[in-house]
């Protein structure tokens, strides 16, 4: 399955070069200067995202459908 998504700030703002990570799991990605960020060969069903960029972290749990695309967006908080 796949994951897409874009992460914000509090002023809902793109933060770039945040780490997103799918906790027990190998998959990563960063962040563009969008914002926007895809995780490929994710396993279907819950997982915890974790994001982190200076100054914030966060983490999410998710559902993933394996027979589509999901989408996400997540707002870090200082």
């Amino acid at each position: 399955a796949e994951l897409s998504g874009r992460v914000t700030g509090a002023q809902g703002k793109p933060v770039a070069a945040a780490r997103v990570r799918v906790t027990g799991q190998a998959q990563e990605a960063l962040t563009g200067a969008d914002g926007e960020f895809r995780l490929l060969n994710l396993p279907g069903g819950m997982i915890r995202l974790s994001v982190a960029a200076t100054g914030y972290f966060e983490s999410k749990d998710i559902e993933i459908d394996p027979a589509r695309e999901s989408g996400v967006e997540i707002r870090l908080t200082e």
